[in-house]
This record gives structure tokens, sequence and C-alpha cells, in this order.
């Protein structure tokens, strides 16, 4: 049976998504500069706090991944696995090798690197061909475990499952050092799930509380 719920479209998570472009692109403006210009001067900490400050993208995209995911198939009781794949393969890991094969390529051409199909593998696996390219190895690594994630929250406490991720990242901190291994962002794609499954009431909650500290602001001014 199809399912025919529409879903709203979620325009408040584009205008998230926009946000962390733009910081994306911040990250790479103030990532030289920050290390060039004199230590401790005030241009160099301007820079830095930038840039430390805007590295928020990468969590927040793990976020917004995690909550558009379960946001569409929360209604499906069960994802067909082989669908669900199948799509990811051809929009995410496709697009993902043709890309480092081209990097590499420029690579060969321009900065004379050995033609080796065990450097190319291995970069290829590690996401490490170009810096940037690490975040598709933690996406594709999450849309492996979606559907058993899926399979959780559509079965047990959306908060214990919520708890159990954070307590699981905090203790991968001293555990691995990889910054493409999932688990280190597991707890900001569980929350990001947790707010997809629970979304409506998510959302009346912001609400409510913006229009109480909105009227309690506007007492104290009148007062």
């Amino acid at each position: 049976m199809k399912d025919t719920k529409t879903k709203r479209k979620l325009s408040e998570i584009d205008i998230l998504r926009g946000i962390f472009c733009l910081f994306v692109l911040m990250i790479h403006v103030t990532a030289t500069p920050s290390v060039s210009l004199k230590a401790m001067s005030l241009s160099s900490i301007a820079f830095s706090v930038l840039n430390i400050g805007t590295k928020v993208a990468v969590p927040g995209f793990i976020f917004i991944s995690g909550l558009t995911l379960c946001y569409n198939y929360r209604d499906k009781e069960k994802i067909k696995v082989s669908t669900f794949f199948a799509k990811r393969f051809k929009t995410v890991v496709i697009p993902y090798i043709l890309y480092t094969l081209l990097y590499y390529i420029v690579y060969i051409k321009n900065y004379n690197y050995e033609v080796s199909w065990n450097f190319f593998l291995t970069n290829l696996i590690n996401g490490t061909m170009v810096y940037h390219l690490y975040y598709i190895i933690i996406s594709i690594q999450f849309y492996l475990i979606f559907p058993f994630i899926h399979r959780l929250f559509k079965r047990g406490n959306h908060k214990l499952i919520l708890i159990t991720a954070i307590i699981i990242t905090l203790l991968s901190i001293g555990l691995t050092s990889s910054s493409t291994f999932f688990i280190r962002y597991l707890s900001f794609f569980i929350l990001g799930c947790y707010i997809g499954f629970n979304y409506e009431k998510v959302e009346q909650i912001i609400l409510n509380n913006s229009i109480k500290r909105y009227v309690l602001s506007s007492g104290i001014i009148l007062t």
C-alpha cells in the first residue's frame, strides 16, 4: 500500500541549511588568515573566533540529515532497504567516486602524483583525496545504519534513544581520533531523528516559548 500522505515543506530547515552553507564558506575564508597572521594579534584572534565558531556547520548538516530522513520516513512502518540503498548509491556514492577520480586525475596531471590504484582506493575509502570529501564518508555511514535507526525509533522510547546516543558520542571522544567515524557525530544525527519523528510537538514547544518570551519582554518594556 502506497503512502499517500503529503508532508509540508520545511522552509525553516531550508533557511537553516542556507545558514550552514554560509558557515562552511566562512570556515574556508578564515582558515588561512587565522594561522598566517601574527599570533595573538587582534586580526588573528578575530579570524580564529570566526573559524572555530562556524565549525558548527558540520554537526549542523548531520543534524539536518537525521531530521529530514526521519521526517520523510516516519510514517513508513518499514523501510525497503534495497530501494533506499539504491537511491543513495545513485545520488551520493556514484558522484563521490567520480569527484574523487576527477581530483586524482588533476593531481596526476598538475602535481606529478603517481598512478596507483592502491593510493586511489585508500583515499576513496577514507575520504581523504581532498579534505572536504570526508563529510561524504560520514554521510554514507549514516545512510548504511539509517534503516536500523528508523526501526529503533518506530519501536523504542525516543528520549531513551537520544540519551543513549549522547552517552555513546561522549564515550567515543577518548576512543577514536578519526574525523570520519560516524560515532563521533551520532548524537547530532539522532537529535535530528528525534525532532524529525516529533516535529510538530517540538515546533509547538518552540512557538509557545517564543510567544511567552515576547509577552514577557513586552510587559517589561511597558512597565
